[in-house]
């Protein structure tokens, strides 16, 4: 095992841990077992994550399949649900509305 991961076998002392370690730590609520695995897969490397949780392609997806299964849309809970705009959520309904309607 490289040496800037952790030992599998000794108890973690969170105490010791840095920031981000710290986050996974809690965020798997203590259990070593998961934190182990998270730092496995991705100890050593630079993440950045994305502002928007959900993928964009896939709320558009989402929009489509609402206007194809004729679903009233509500923008306000897509927007609060998704993080994405009310705006642009309401554009792509009215550019699928459109193409849908050609």
């Amino acid at each position: 095992m490289n040496s800037r991961f952790i030992d599998v076998k000794k108890e973690i002392n969170k105490e010791l841990l840095g920031d981000v370690y710290l986050v996974m730590f809690e965020a798997v609520d203590g259990n070593e077992k998961y934190f182990h695995e998270l730092v496995r897969q991705f100890g050593g490397g630079q993440w950045n994550f994305p502002d928007h949780v959900y993928s964009k392609e896939k709320v558009k997806l989402l929009i489509v399949h609402q206007i194809e299964q004729e679903e009233q849309i509500d923008v306000a809970i897509l927007s609060d649900l998704t993080g994405y705009g009310k705006r642009w959520i309401r554009s792509l309904v009215k550019e699928f509305q459109l193409n849908r309607n050609k």
